[in-house]
């Protein structure tokens, strides 16, 4: 199938730009780093840590979102910023990561990071706090292929 072919509503080519708002303190440590916590699931039952395409989004409108959300309220972070990272990077950190494009008309730049157990189901969060061991050093090479960091000032 060549690239023309390719109905990007629903597959994220390697060569995409994607967004993941970022909050603070929860995702950025004393040193002003990326925390390994940005990719983490947050909410029970979530299975896949939300991101934005450029495909769809404009980094400004990304930026607009997160202002909107501000607060999240879970785990008392505020809106940071936004990092910026490539499709093929992501996936090239391991097998058990996969890309899925939730577009819908009313939000067509939604995505994720899913995460692949043994069994190939995807990692959910079940309310405790009980994750593979596997799962942190796959969150700080994500954190290694950052391709930006964008701080934005607080509003």
């Amino acid at each position: 199938m060549d690239s023309t072919e390719i109905d990007k509503r629903y597959t994220i080519t390697d060569d995409e730009t994607l967004f993941r708002l970022i909050s603070y303190p929860g995702c950025i440590n004393e040193n002003k780093e990326l925390s390994p916590e940005i990719f983490s699931l947050y909410h029970k039952d979530e299975d896949y840590v939300s991101l934005d395409r450029e495909y769809f989004s404009t980094l400004e409108e990304v930026i607009k979102h997160g202002y909107k959300i501000k607060r999240w309220p879970l785990k008392k972070d505020s809106f940071w910023g936004v990092i910026k990272l490539n499709a093929k990077n992501i996936r090239s950190v391991s097998q058990r990561i996969s890309l899925d494009s939730y577009y819908e008309e009313s939000y067509k730049a939604h995505a994720g990071i899913s995460f692949t157990l043994d069994d190939k189901s995807k990692l959910r969060h079940t309310g405790q706090e009980i994750i593979p061991s596997w799962l942190l050093g796959i969150q700080l090479m994500l954190c290694n292929i950052v391709d930006e960091v964008i701080s934005v000032p607080l509003q």
